[in-house]
């Protein structure tokens, strides 16, 4: 009897009516469907109340074993499933040469094991630490699976407006320097139509360590969540009096959660009760751009404009006489401004 078969679940249902006809091993021809796909997968249909079972380990260890190459798998799992059921129940408990490569076939598959706890980031950030001790300590931390990939990206620059970005590229880890090339100039577009000074804004990363491959976003905010005691290390160095976060992960960095996105003029509580405003991605902005689409472009200098006017409501300084947001930015970040009385 020839059975084509395709995946793990399609062996077991075939195994499962097979057994229950008494089929036996010797009398079945296991043909993987990549190997021969002229013949079309199929499975005897399984009568009722079929009354073979097996232990769940050997499930679990032939669901492994199912994604192996060896063309021979499929007759041995139904060899060992044959043997389970016909008065060799003990048989994965013993030292079988059937249940041995099984065991082998299942082992490697496997992906290499990831070590289930990593020592915390919060342990790893030194005491009163200056930029750059706290720059080597994040370059040597531990916490997440990025820690391994290129060199760490602290702060940069100096300024009353701090911009979060999610993580460095190749462009910030070559240069040691935080949001440069491609990202910084549209960083400068954003700065230029709010009217700020490039001088007065610094830049940082909520992920120190640029990203690997195939990362998901769910992974992207597990890495913010572990990198963040970094980012509260460096804003306590030098807090900032307002915070722009660039899209949701970097938010979490900053805030501990992604923020509303729909309005970069809303303020969030950010560390030290600093306002924080999410504005888009960047990656989101670049492509807008790229496509004529300025609607991220112009979160982004919207997200500017309202953190440099709590700042100038923060520092009581003289409104602009135009009162237009461009000129109470500007205001803000002018330090000729002279305070009030």
């Amino acid at each position: 009897m020839r059975i084509a078969v395709f995946d793990f679940g399609h062996w077991r249902s075939a195994a499962r009516s097979l057994l229950t006809r008494e089929v036996p091993p010797a009398s079945i021809e296991w043909v993987d469907v990549g190997e021969a796909p002229r013949h079309r997968p199929f499975v005897p249909p399984a009568p009722p109340h079929a009354g073979h079972t097996v232990p769940r380990r050997f499930l679990e260890l032939c669901a492994d074993a199912a994604t192996a190459t060896a063309p021979d798998r499929w007759a041995l799992m139904y060899r060992i499933a044959w043997r389970l059921t016909h008065g060799e129940p003990d048989l994965l408990e013993r030292d079988d040469v059937d249940a041995q490569a099984l065991e082998a076939l299942a082992a490697n598959t496997r992906p290499a094991a990831v070590p289930t706890h990593r020592p915390s980031a919060s342990r790893q950030v030194p005491v009163a630490a200056d930029p750059a001790t706290l720059l080597r300590a994040m370059d040597a931390c531990t916490a997440c699976e990025r820690c391994t990939v290129g060199d760490a990206v602290g702060g940069g620059g100096d300024g009353p407006i701090l911009i979060v970005g999610e993580a460095p590229d190749a462009a910030a880890e070559d240069a040691g320097w935080p949001l440069v090339g491609a990202a910084g100039d549209a960083i400068g577009r954003a700065l230029a139509r709010a009217g700020l000074p490039v001088d007065r804004v610094r830049t940082t990363y909520a992920i120190k360590h640029r990203s690997r491959p195939g990362e998901t976003v769910t992974e992207r905010r597990s890495i913010a969540d572990r990198c963040r005691p970094w980012l509260m290390a460096e804003l306590a160095l030098d807090p900032p009096a307002a915070i722009v976060a660039l899209g949701e992960v970097a938010a979490r960095g900053v805030i501990g959660r992604g923020g509303r996105r729909d309005d970069p003029t809303l303020a969030h509580t950010g560390p030290a009760g600093v306002p924080v405003f999410v504005a888009p991605a960047l990656e989101r902005i670049r492509l807008g751009e790229a496509a004529g689409d300025e609607r991220y472009a112009d979160g982004l200098v919207h997200a500017l404009l309202a953190a440099a006017s709590t700042f100038a409501a923060h520092a009581d300084l003289h409104p602009p006489v135009d009162g237009t947001p461009a000129a109470l930015a500007r205001a803000a970040l002018d330090p000729d401004v002279p305070e009030r009385g």
